[in-house]
């Protein structure tokens, strides 16, 4: 099945394993390692992790939303959709507040695809899903929407943000998303496993407060 969010544990694992190898410091400026982040010089790799660095969620930008609901398959390109949360506001001056922001996850991803030299799937494979033996995990390049057989159907009545007030969902209906493209998720939240691998990581997440 689909984890969704549980992605970011591998992310946040794959950001604190360049920290053990000196390759990354907590609290230097995102803009250190990449470009073109607005206020990249005063948010820190560490609030990036702690989603407080007031970067907007692009998942939550309501056009985004309503193409998706259009055309599940679509294929997103990560300068999309940071293009997308760029184009908003910050919530809030870096580390001053928290917003749960899938923009973080995607900046981490590309930070550990960028000093890794190698694609985020490839590094979660190497360093976390075959030395903890999950071979049932998975993190999927972008283009590609399929799920290893056998696994169940997925539903969905809407993406986030295009459900209208008040509105009961059993009146939008549901849609079968099974195999809906996630390539607006990647770092954020696209790999894609089942409860034996789940249970595996659960023992052995190292609880590091970051």
């Amino acid at each position: 099945m689909r984890i969704g969010s549980v992605t970011k544990t591998f992310t946040g694992t794959a950001v604190l394993q360049l920290l053990d190898d000196g390759l990354v410091e907590l609290d230097k400026p995102i803009s250190h390692y990449l470009s073109g982040i607005p206020d990249g010089d005063h948010i820190t790799v560490r609030q990036m992790l702690q989603m407080r660095s007031g970067l907007y969620n692009y998942s939550e930008d309501i056009n985004f939303n309503v193409s998706l609901d259009a055309n599940p398959q679509r294929l997103g390109t990560i300068p999309e959709l940071l293009d997308i949360a760029y184009a908003h506001p910050s919530y809030f001056p870096p580390g001053s507040g928290f917003h749960y922001s899938n923009t973080n996850s995607l900046l981490l991803g590309l930070l550990v695809k960028k000093l890794r030299g190698e694609l985020l799937g490839k590094v979660f494979e190497r360093r976390i899903f075959n030395p903890l033996g999950m071979h049932h995990t998975t993190s999927p390049d972008l283009d590609d929407s399929s799920i290893p057989q056998p696994h169940p159907r997925g539903y969905m009545y809407t993406n986030m943000g295009t459900l209208p007030p008040a509105c009961d969902a059993e009146t939008i209906g549901r849609h079968d998303a099974t195999n809906a493209r996630p390539s607006w998720t990647w770092a954020a939240g696209g790999a894609i496993s089942n409860l034996h691998d789940m249970a595996i990581w659960r023992e052995l997440l190292p609880r590091v407060r970051c």
